[in-house]
């Protein structure tokens, strides 16, 4: 069962409104604007963990109200092994609540490796409770002797992963025998907190050349949900 968290506000996204540039020479490249509402869709059980034990008690003791906001998120893609990217680095700037990425605007379907990071660009040192979490979207697949994509609509907290890899150089990924579309697919949601206003924003990557290692739409029949911890996650593939 989901629970959606209904977000009040009119946004640009990303499937409409995508600028495009190049990490050393941002040239920015207007691909259209369009305003849509956006819900969050968080299942029930990440819903218990998306509040931080302290904001959660305060919540629950009835001592403040929290006011749900949406930031803007900038997705930095950058290669690892050259001619992976149609360029070599980009910075995808997302208007507030983030958006859609198809990879497949930006891979050239060489086999190799590059980087993908994510950026909040509002975030002030005055924010706290991060937390950041990867529901995903990409089916299981057999390669070899190993399997790649986390399932249909199971979700982890990848907040330490986050805070180690992303906020560095990004975590590595993949593109041989597609594994890009099984690591990368599905939604990145990430949420902090000012004050009494908790700002949130969500990226999800797809690669339309491949949609058949994708999930169904989340407005299809769920499959059961589990949660995972950062523990969990750090063991999930990502080259």
């Amino acid at each position: 069962m989901k629970k959606l968290l209904k977000i009040a506000a009119i946004l640009l996204v990303a499937a409409s409104c995508t600028k495009k540039d190049n990490f050393v020479e941002p040239v920015p490249d207007e691909i259209g604007v369009a305003e849509a509402n956006q819900e969050l869709m968080i299942p029930e059980s990440m819903w218990d963990n998306f509040l931080s034990a302290e904001e959660a008690k305060k919540v629950e003791n009835k001592e403040t109200t929290f006011e749900f906001s949406l930031a803007p998120i900038n997705v930095h893609l950058k290669e690892k092994n050259e001619g992976i990217l149609k360029k070599p680095n980009y910075i995808i700037r997302l208007t507030r609540g983030g958006g859609y990425v198809d990879l497949a605007e930006y891979l050239t379907g060489t086999d190799g490796t590059f980087f993908m990071s994510l950026r909040s660009p509002e975030i002030t040192e005055e924010a706290k409770a991060m937390k950041v979490f990867f529901v995903s979207r990409a089916k299981k697949r057999r390669l070899g002797d190993e399997v790649v994509g986390a399932g249909c609509r199971s979700y982890f907290e990848i907040t330490s992963k986050y805070n180690t890899e992303m906020l560095d150089k990004g975590i590595e990924v993949n593109t041989k025998n597609l594994r890009h579309a099984s690591v990368l697919g599905g939604t990145f949601l990430v949420k902090y907190t000012v004050g009494k206003k908790i700002f949130v924003s969500q990226v999800t990557f797809t690669d339309s050349k491949f949609p058949e290692a994708q999930c169904p739409p989340p407005g299809d029949k769920p499959e059961k949900t589990s949660g995972s911890t950062d523990a969990d996650a750090s063991t999930t593939d990502t080259h």
